[in-house]
């Protein structure tokens, strides 16, 4: 008698094992972040920031993947295809989302539908810069030497399709003027060219050029966003210099697979927001000139239709398709 009871008591207790894990509080086990770009840029800085501050406070281990084929395309395809349980996240750049869609002509996901929004994480304002021995002083001077002397005023990117190329492309669009198209491969080569003056103008995050500003080498001529930096506080916004629609920025936010778990969605939502309101974190995204945002998904949302549209649009009036 007593070993039948010990045998039904320990086919109860293996009955009740998987419910009783099931039952365990996400998150449960590895989570991985998949981020579309090389180790050591402002989204892998972002991601890295927010697995080690949620890893603290939940005890899970985050894990960051890197896969920067194809502009991201390669490590977003993969994020579409998990399965949608909150253990394979994604850190977006904008481009990976807004911009990508319409470049590329062959495409294996939409983001907009194939992703779910968590929360928009921080922004990197956009600056337009000219070489300090340029006779630009303002976007105004910028803007009338281009229409006096069509196809002469150049400007760098990090690459055609990039945010510095599309965003000085729209420039040129919305006040009318050919301005030249100079892509490098990579920031870095864009900025060393600006600074020796072999371009004429750069619209690029504030990073790689506050340095150049601070010493006089680099001009600040507006801010492709709606509010002033605190770092150039005489600087205006691009409306504020007589440009309207030209409120543009790189943002970077973490997104899910679609289908993911409203509970699971919002839990790793409220890790964002705890995240930026930590005094210590905001100071660090300070310290890498980013911007917090904390749009939650639904704002999120909202900002990713928009801008796709908006990108969309530009990207067709350019005509700019990659493969």
């Amino acid at each position: 008698m007593q070993l039948r009871r010990t045998i039904l008591a320990l086919a109860a207790a293996l009955l009740a094992a998987p419910a009783t894990q099931a039952q365990q509080p996400y998150p449960n086990r590895e989570i991985r972040i998949l981020v579309g770009a090389a180790a050591g840029g402002v989204t892998d800085v972002i991601a890295r920031a927010f697995a080690n501050y949620a890893g603290t406070k939940t005890g899970a281990r985050f894990v960051i993947e890197n896969n920067g084929a194809a502009s991201g395309n390669v490590a977003f395809a993969q994020l579409a295809r998990s399965t949608p349980d909150g253990y394979t996240l994604g850190l977006a750049a904008a481009g990976n989302i807004v911009i990508n869609p319409h470049l590329f002509k062959t495409m294996l996901f939409d983001p907009v539908t194939a992703l779910t929004p968590i929360a928009a994480i921080a922004h990197a304002p956009q600056v337009i810069v000219v070489n300090a021995s340029a006779p630009y002083r303002s976007l105004a001077d910028l803007i009338d030497a281009a229409k006096a002397k069509p196809s002469t005023v150049t400007y760098g990117s990090a690459g055609i399709g990039t945010t510095n190329h599309l965003a000085a492309a729209r420039l040129g669009r919305l006040t009318g003027t050919d301005l030249v198209h100079v892509p490098y491969r990579g920031v870095a080569p864009a900025v060393t060219d600006l600074l020796g003056g072999n371009i004429a103008f750069m619209s690029v995050a504030l990073g790689p050029v506050i340095g150049g500003i601070q010493a006089g080498q680099l001009r600040p001529l507006a801010l492709a966003k709606g509010q002033r930096a605190p770092e150039l506080p005489d600087v205006p916004t691009a409306t504020e210099a007589g440009l309207k629609d030209f409120d543009l920025t790189t943002w970077f936010g973490l997104v899910a697979p679609a289908g993911t778990p409203k509970p699971v969605i919002d839990h790793l939502n409220g890790l964002v927001q705890a995240m930026l309101a930590d005094p210590v974190e905001r100071r660090r995204l300070a310290e890498t000139f980013l911007v917090p945002m904390g749009e939650g998904p639904e704002p999120f949302a909202a900002r990713i239709r928009a801008e796709s549209a908006l990108w969309r649009a530009t990207i067709a009036e350019l005509a700019i398709v990659m493969n």
